[in-house]
C-alpha cells in the first residue's frame, strides 16, 4: 500500500485537520497537486473498504451538527434555564 502524503493546512479547526491528516475523514493534498489528488482517487477507487470507513466517519461527524443534535442541545439548554429560574433560592440573612 502506498503511503499517502499529509500536509499542514491553514485555517479550520485543529482537531478536524488532525483527523483528516490521519485519513479518517478525508485525504489532504496541496492545491493544484494533481499527482497527489490522482493517487488519492485511485486509492479510494481500489480500496473500497477504506472509502466506506472514511464515509462512515464523515457521516458520524456530520450527524453531530445536524438539526436533530442541535434540537436536543437546545432542549437541554431550555430545561436547565427553566430549572435555574424556577428553583427557589435560599436567602441568607
Amino acid at each position: 500500500m502506498t503511503t499517502l502524503p499529509t500536509y499542514h493546512l491553514p485555517g479550520g479547526t485543529i482537531r478536524l485537520l488532525r483527523r483528516m491528516i490521519k485519513n479518517l475523514y478525508g485525504l489532504t493534498f496541496d492545491w493544484a497537486d494533481v499527482t497527489t489528488l490522482t493517487a488519492h482517487l485511485r486509492t479510494l477507487a481500489t480500496d473500497r473498504a477504506r472509502a466506506r470507513r472514511m464515509a462512515a466517519e464523515s457521516r458520524g461527524r456530520a450527524e453531530r451538527f445536524g438539526w436533530g443534535a442541535i434540537a436536543g442541545q437546545f432542549s437541554a439548554l431550555l430545561r436547565r434555564s427553566v430549572r435555574d429560574v424556577c428553583t427557589p433560592k435560599k436567602i441568607s440573612r
